[in-house]
């Protein structure tokens, strides 16, 4: 059997790298990490550049720590199910580049939160029907 962490399990504000968190996974025997795309900070963010994508590939390689799937926080300011046109048009270039992302990094797996009802942690965030979402 596999086990693996989230980033998000080491840090919730984008202050490790991709780097440092392989080898916290490594460190504490999981055999895989699923990274996050961010809007800022020292992991994987928007505009991280194929060879800064495929080096973290690389050094997990040589770490033998799996990357399997990439997940983020940005659908929660960007829905899919938005009122706002371009909002909607936003979460979906985030779906793009999350895709290209995983592709560049070797995983298979991508988590998109499509719509939320209710962001209650986010003051002022807009609130979807859930016929809508």
């Amino acid at each position: 059997m596999k086990k693996g962490i989230n980033y998000w399990s080491y840090t919730m504000d984008g202050s490790l790298t991709a780097q440092e968190a392989i080898d916290l996974a490594k460190a504490d025997g999981f055999s895989g990490i699923e990274l996050t795309l961010e809007l800022t900070g020292k992991s994987i963010i928007l505009d991280s550049t194929e060879k800064e994508v495929k080096d973290i590939a690389a050094y997990a390689k040589k770490q033998q720590i799996d990357l399997p799937s990439v997940a983020t926080g940005l659908y929660w300011t960007n829905s899919l199910t938005a009122n706002s046109a371009a909002v909607t048009k936003k979460a979906y270039n985030i779906v793009l580049k999350q895709l290209q992302i995983a592709k560049w990094l070797g995983a298979d797996t991508i988590l998109v939160v499509p719509g939320a009802v209710d962001v209650f942690f986010i003051p002022g965030a807009e609130k979807i029907p859930y016929d809508i979402a």
